[in-house]
């Protein structure tokens, strides 16, 4: 009996420690989903391309307005990976300066990622036809892959 006193302490530390454990990685946010892409005009406010894995995207320009440095515009993207697709809509700028896109939204349609949060960084790499290259980040909710 006095043994299992003096281990008493020690199995209390090793199920709090195992609780503590568990807890931490079910708490832990999906890993983003991280998807290069190059698309390009096929039209006016239309854009098309492709994104690693071989997937599709495809971008339509909503509004846009302009100041001296940058050009301002909504769209909604779209991208197809085999049976997977998601549509976000979008907001941001292409930079003058820089020629860099930069665009923060919403998954609002779509079998994958639901209302995930969805960045895009790109950059302006040619002017005929318009090309644009970069990377799709989206970060899903916990439960959704």
């Amino acid at each position: 009996m006095k043994k299992l006193l003096l281990l008493y302490p020690v199995i209390v530390a090793a199920v709090v420690a195992a609780i503590a454990l568990s807890g931490a990685s079910a708490a832990a946010p999906p890993a983003p989903v991280v998807l290069g892409f190059s698309k390009h005009s096929v039209g006016p406010d239309l854009y098309l391309g492709t994104v690693d894995g071989g997937g599709i995207v495809e971008m339509l320009i909503l509004d846009r307005s302009y100041t001296d440095d940058a050009q301002f515009f909504s769209a909604i993207v779209r991208v197809n990976e085999e049976d997977k697709w998601f549509a976000a809509r979008m907001w941001g700028s292409l930079e003058y300066a820089t020629l860099e896109t930069h665009l923060r939204g919403k998954v609002t349609d779509g079998n994958w990622l639901q209302g995930a949060k969805v960045l895009e960084e790109g950059e302006l790499e040619s002017f005929d036809p318009l090309t644009f290259t970069g990377t799709l980040t989206v970060q899903a909710k916990h439960g959704d892959d």
